[in-house]
């Protein structure tokens, strides 16, 4: 293993949180708005996803495989090997729609109805910076709910 991959992998070791209950090693520091862990890797082209540098690390993934790191334990910021599995572009969207993503719906940080306001106040002509300051979300978080990027699942009813 190269010196940098070692410091890396003492990096990503030092923001671990090992849930005793499910083994999965959360990780502690920044995350993206979908919960995975995020790591800058100056030697593999900047800021990655920790569950993919830990596929690197320790399953022997590549970083530029287009192949995806799929999560067995469903949870994004989860990066423990043993919870990881790699998969072609449609298994990961096979696994992406069973059972409603229900882990992930778990850790939104919206309900339906939030949702659902949001997109009605913009439909009315309210500024997306005046709904994420009402909802302590941010501008683009708006955008993403309004154009069905996220929360897609979400409907008007």
């Amino acid at each position: 293993m190269p010196w940098y991959e070692s410091q890396l992998e003492k990096k990503i070791l030092n923001r671990r949180l090992i849930n005793e209950e499910t083994g999965c090693w959360l990780w502690t520091g920044g995350k993206d708005g979908a919960g995975y862990g995020k790591v800058w890797c100056p030697y593999h082209g900047g800021q990655q996803s920790v569950h993919r540098v830990a596929a690197m690390l320790w399953m022997g993934y590549s970083l530029s495989d287009e192949l995806f790191v799929l999560h067995q334990c469903n949870n994004p910021s989860c990066f423990n090997p043993e919870h990881m599995y790699v998969g072609t572009p449609q298994e990961n969207m096979d696994d992406r729609s069973k059972v409603g993503n229900q882990y992930r719906r778990e850790q939104r940080k919206l309900d339906d109805e939030a949702v659902r306001t949001i997109r009605a106040l913009h439909s009315e002509g309210v500024k997306g910076k005046d709904i994420a300051e009402l909802f302590k979300v941010s501008k683009k978080t708006v955008s993403y709910i309004v154009n069905h990027k996220t929360y897609a699942d979400v409907g008007e009813d």
